[in-house]
């Protein structure tokens, strides 16, 4: 029996060559079919008119203005005593009652010490205090 040699294209040497003839054709038809329309840019010189800047500039006097920085609550205040581990026992005893409490879950208790957001807070888990936010000013 006689063996037929298989015939060479390129596509069997260069498989990629087949993309890009595609990759042409498409890109020739897509011209025809959609023609780009042409930018023409045309520079044109504007008359800028430059206004002198004065020789000397006023200098205005320096404002005395007193500023109090704002920060947390410590001179004096119970918070400074607060600490991790202490019980709630320990807690009502130097802060007081808090303003509203809030219990996640078996675990965790949140009391919270400023009126009308979560500002200054005591964060309890499992009894014992496990972080805190100290009021500010």
């Amino acid at each position: 029996m006689r063996e037929i040699p298989e015939a060479v294209t390129p596509a069997g040497k260069w498989p990629w060559l087949g993309g890009v003839v595609w990759l042409a054709v498409g890109m020739l038809l897509g011209r025809m079919l959609f023609p780009v329309e042409k930018i023409i840019v045309k520079r044109v010189e504007v008359p800028v008119e430059v206004s002198k800047v004065p020789e000397q500039v006023p200098v205005r006097e320096k404002a005395e203005v007193s500023v109090k920085a704002a920060g947390p609550v410590l001179t004096g205040s119970p918070w400074r005593r607060l600490d991790e581990g202490m019980t709630e026992e320990d807690v009502l005893a130097l802060l007081g009652p808090p303003l509203r409490k809030q219990q996640i879950g078996q675990t965790r208790c949140y009391w919270y010490y400023d009126e009308g957001s979560e500002n200054a807070y005591v964060d309890f888990f499992l009894g014992k205090v496990h972080q805190y936010r100290i009021p500010w000013r």
